[in-house]
């Protein structure tokens, strides 16, 4: 129970960061872009980003933060 609440504030506040620093940087880059579009063009980035880096980075923090080994899920 403690290592999913850890693991699920781990993923939480790193999506939180990416999709705030992905924000700024759309509004700095396009300040009149449609909510729609700028909503696609950011899931389109961080999607994937969250898929293949974050959550498996999360996994292995959790287990190092525990004083476990690497997870295989």
């Amino acid at each position: 129970m403690k290592a999913t609440l850890l693991r699920l504030f781990i993923l939480w506040l790193s999506i939180y960061v990416l999709v705030l620093a992905g924000l700024t940087l759309l509004r700095a880059i396009s300040p009149g872009l449609p909510l729609a579009l700028s909503t696609l063009i950011l899931t389109l980035i961080l999607v994937p980003t969250i898929s293949f880096l974050i959550v498996p980075m999360a996994g292995a923090l959790t287990a190092r933060l525990l004083g476990k080994g690497p997870t295989s899920h």
